[in-house]
């Protein structure tokens, strides 16, 4: 049987590219992004004042009681630069195949890696039990969320909303939860029990909210990984098995209500609080890609949040 020979050389499919990013990124919106015009400034806190119950009657003839209304301390933050970059060589640029554009990938690719550095950071300080000393319960044994015959998830939820209330005066109204916690407490009876006459058994996220009376759940399901370069891969879970009650203002900056944190972000760059630069390297025949931010975490009020760590096995 003759045979004609290759009528057909593989090419990469235009359409269809396997690129692993995350998803969905949640820093910014726990914590607002506060662009500030210096690397290190101060921030301030005020005192609790406002909570003083004073003896304010005022007898005929008398002058007011005279209070000291309000103080202020301050703390500082500074902001770290953040950056990397990469080599796009005319040769990759040259014999690259549609859809891949080397310069766009390489800088989208570049500006995902500092965000989930950023991510990262900020779930090391919001889900950490040393940053909520004080305001923090490891959940054990039939507590936690994943024992479906004893746990009281909703009952643990109000009872941290309520402490919140009790230090800061203003009761919780925002949840962040762990991709690994939301899955578990979707599945939970309790909580399917109490809306499986409207919703068929299936719980939602905007169920959760309303079971919980709260206006936010942010549900962090970013990735990262964890093992070294050349090492068998693994890719572990940025925001891990914890919960975090905490009061979010409904308006940011605002100076009157307490904020658990905030991520200043310098703006180094004129008013850009991040910078992408590409610029020749004639002697390594190629373009430089740059990308940089320069942010931190801080966390400036802990009492206004509780965490629960362990919230699942």
């Amino acid at each position: 049987m003759s045979k004609r020979g290759t009528i057909h050389i593989d090419a990469a499919l235009t359409n269809y590219a396997v690129n692993y990013r995350n998803e969905n990124f949640i820093a910014d919106k726990v914590l607002p992004v506060i662009p500030v015009a210096k690397q290190s400034d101060k921030y301030f806190i005020f005192g609790k004042e406002a909570f003083q119950l004073y003896d304010d009657k005022r007898a005929n003839g008398k002058e007011s009681k005279e209070v000291v209304s309000w103080t202020v301390s301050n703390d500082n933050f500074f902001c770290d630069v953040h950056a990397l970059s990469d080599l796009v060589s005319d040769e990759d640029r040259n014999s690259a195949d549609a859809p891949i554009m080397p310069d766009m990938l390489t800088t989208d690719r570049l500006m995902q890696m500092i965000m989930l550095r950023r991510e990262y950071s900020t779930a090391s300080k919001l889900f950490n039990a040393t940053t909520f000393a004080g305001y923090t319960t490891p959940l054990t044994g039939t507590d936690r969320w994943d024992d479906f015959a004893n746990s009281d998830p909703i009952g643990d939820i109000e009872d941290a909303k309520g402490k919140v209330q009790g230090a800061v005066g203003f009761e919780a109204n925002s949840m962040i939860i762990g991709v690994s916690v939301y899955r578990k407490l979707i599945q939970h009876p309790d909580l399917i029990a109490r809306v499986k006459y409207v919703q068929k058994g299936v719980l939602t996220l905007a169920d959760l909210k309303l079971l919980f009376q709260v206006e936010n759940i942010y549900v962090g399901s970013a990735l990262y990984r964890s093992t070294k370069e050349g090492q068998t891969e693994t890719l572990s879970k940025v925001w891990g098995k914890m919960a975090l009650v905490y009061y979010q203002p409904k308006s940011t900056p605002d100076l009157k209500v307490p904020n658990i944190g905030f991520i200043p972000t310098w703006k180094i760059y004129g008013n850009k609080t991040a910078l992408v630069e590409k610029y020749r390297i004639n002697t390594r025949h190629g373009d430089l890609v740059d990308v940089q931010a320069a942010y931190d975490v801080v966390i400036s009020l802990a009492a206004s949040g509780y965490l629960y760590t362990t919230v699942v096995a």
